[in-house]
């Protein structure tokens, strides 16, 4: 915590401290932390300020990250000791660092610069969210490692892997300790940490995405993350799981056992999310697990599983029809009402289908379907009353 990054608060008795949110700075202020920066008077750096508030949106930290790395191309030169004077010139730096790509080039210089096995953590927490917890990227970090597809720096040396999760939580650390000091994430609360702007997080998922051997990421941090949610019980990882999974099958087709799989969480995070009223992305999960059971070879689902494919075509009619999306909702059911075996296996549809016409203001049309469901049911409904 800031104690132990700040002498003066580590010696200090309790006191109570705030954070302080700083939003995108004015160029008046971009060019007050130049001048600060290079020791120069406000006057003589406006003109670089202009170039450096285009590239980095008045982010404090890409601000500082983007003088740096200006420095490192020699883009920016220290010519003189004694009156403190830097040379640059804006038409060099406008055209040799790509005035299109602005703070996401500026990210990705800095990011590629870190060590590789800094880079894979980030890669592994930016699967994570923006907010992201330790101890759940120790978990990714410890999958990762055991896995071959992470080397440590107590690795490299020789020495007996330590399977332990104190070594690998003090390589952690190190690394997310040195990542912090670059300015590309910060501690939030107790055990939690988040990246310095959405840009870092989106520039290391477009790292991920643009190397196609890197996106298998996807599909071991959901897996990592499913016997996580598994021995744990922590149900309130399913979304995530099911994300990075559903992120992942495109890239790798993976077997019927692992599609099977995903299909089956796509279903259980739209159930959950329609009992959590959010039915747009209830209807997502569904319309994806529709799609993955549409794609195995297996074309005849109704036959190979009756009762999973009952069960996902009912619920995604019912949340199409909660998100109000009628025209799907009528069409899912249509395929349930076409399958189902007895009228048991229709009601559900039926009940949606109701409320949809009536919704619809086809009230005739409900009302005789109603009234024709319940005389199947044993029921004498008369039409008039």
């Amino acid at each position: 915590d800031r104690r132990e990054r700040t002498p003066f608060l580590s010696t200090s008795g309790p006191i109570t401290t705030c954070e302080l949110l700083v939003g995108p700075l004015p160029l008046r202020d971009t060019n007050a932390v130049v001048s600060d920066f290079l020791g120069m008077k406000i006057e003589s750096t406006m003109e670089l300020s202009i170039v450096v508030q285009r590239k980095t949106n008045g982010n404090i930290n890409f601000v500082l990250r983007f003088l740096e790395l200006l420095i490192s191309k020699h883009l920016l030169d220290f010519v003189g000791e004694d009156d403190r004077r830097w040379s640059w010139d804006t038409n060099r730096i406008q055209a040799e660092t790509n005035v299109s790509d602005n703070v996401a080039e500026v990210l990705r210089e800095r990011i590629d610069q870190l060590p590789a096995n800094t880079r894979h953590v980030l890669k592994l927490a930016a699967c994570l969210g923006f907010n992201f917890e330790q101890l759940l990227l120790l978990d990714v970090v410890s999958a990762e490692r055991k896995h071959g597809f992470l080397v440590l720096d107590e690795d490299e040396s020789g020495d007996a892997v330590d399977q332990s999760n104190v070594l690998v939580a003090n390589q952690l650390e190190k690394i997310l300790s040195s990542a912090i000091q670059q300015g590309i994430i910060e501690r939030s609360k107790i055990g939690k940490l988040k990246f310095t702007h959405d840009s870092v997080e989106q520039t290391l998922t477009s790292i991920i995405d643009a190397d196609i051997d890197d996106t298998s990421i996807y599909v071991r941090v959901g897996h990592a993350l499913q016997a996580v949610m598994n021995e744990r019980n922590k149900p309130t990882l399913l979304y995530l799981v099911t994300d990075l999974l559903n992120r992942g099958i495109g890239v790798s087709s993976g077997d019927h056992h692992d599609n099977k799989e995903v299909m089956r969480l796509n279903v259980e995070a739209g159930k959950l999310a329609i009992s959590k009223s959010a039915f747009v992305s209830a209807q997502g999960y569904l319309q994806q697990a529709i799609k993955l059971n549409e794609n195995l070879d297996d074309r005849n689902n109704w036959t190979r599983d009756y009762s999973f494919s009952l069960e996902l075509y009912t619920v995604a009619t019912e949340a199409a029809h909660f998100a109000r999306d009628f025209q799907k909702s009528l069409a899912t059911g249509m395929i349930v009402l076409s399958h189902a075996k007895s009228l048991e296996d229709r009601l559900r549809v039926y009940a949606r289908r109701v409320h949809t016409m009536a919704t619809a203001g086809q009230v005739d049309g409900a009302l005789d379907l109603a009234i024709s469901v319940l005389r199947e049911l044993g029921e004498r409904v008369p039409r008039s009353p």
